[in-house]
């Protein structure tokens, strides 16, 4: 009876700590393991976000915009990573035309800038190269239409996850670092106003490129 006292008395201190185990290893509230929604959500966000880490489809943008004007631009001296350009190649920069929702004609809601050696240099080439993009009225949409200008600000950051940072005078302009392009989107009011995407030189002062974002 001894003996037996001893071993009932072993098993309950035996399940009493098996006990204790399991209540820790239990997470507060849902893993994303048991959550596919939130898992699949976070693999599309993570998707989206490496439109950063290559250049911007040039030739996707002008097929989403109505009309546009172009112009030259100059070389050298400028803050964009040109180490791509060959000794021919030019700079140009189409200001981006599109009719809004309300069938408003010819608003011009941004422009971009690209590089390229064929000549003449018309819209209709297929060669254009992407330096960088500034977008300042509703009517084309990145990262797989999920970000435009007017967007909210909440969208733009759960599309952005943990690897963002917030700078400028009123910490109000998002910077988000890819592999390839840098992004800035001024928020006002909860939603983004202003938009650029560039390939900027390393170690360019980001004020310099928040500067610009007054340029229309």
């Amino acid at each position: 009876m001894k003996y037996k006292g001893i071993l009932v008395l072993a098993l309950s201190i035996v399940l009493l700590f098996s006990c204790k185990d399991k209540s820790k290893a239990i997470p507060h509230g849902k893993s994303d393991s048991e959550n596919p929604s939130a898992v699949e959500k976070k693999a599309a966000n993570q998707g989206k976000r490496e439109w950063l880490n290559f250049d911007i489809d040039v030739n996707n943008i002008k097929e989403n915009i109505d009309s546009f004007t172009s112009s030259y631009s100059s070389r050298g001296g400028s803050i964009f990573d040109e180490t791509d350009l060959k000794e021919d190649d030019y700079i140009g920069l189409y200001y981006l035309v599109v009719n809004s929702e309300d069938n408003i004609p010819d608003v011009v809601v941004g422009k971009m800038i690209i590089y390229n050696s064929e000549k003449p240099w018309v819209f209709e080439n297929r060669t254009d190269n992407f330096l960088e993009i500034s977008l300042w009225k509703k009517g084309i949409t990145l990262f797989d239409g999920s970000i435009e200008v007017e967007a909210n600000k909440n969208a733009l950051i759960e599309l952005l996850g943990d690897e963002y940072s917030i700078i400028g005078n009123n910490n109000d302009i998002i910077v988000y670092k890819g592999k390839r392009l840098i992004g800035f989107f001024k928020i006002e009011s909860g939603k983004i106003t202003y938009i650029k995407i560039g390939r900027y030189v390393d170690g360019t002062d980001y004020n310099i490129i928040i500067d610009k974002m007054n340029e229309y």
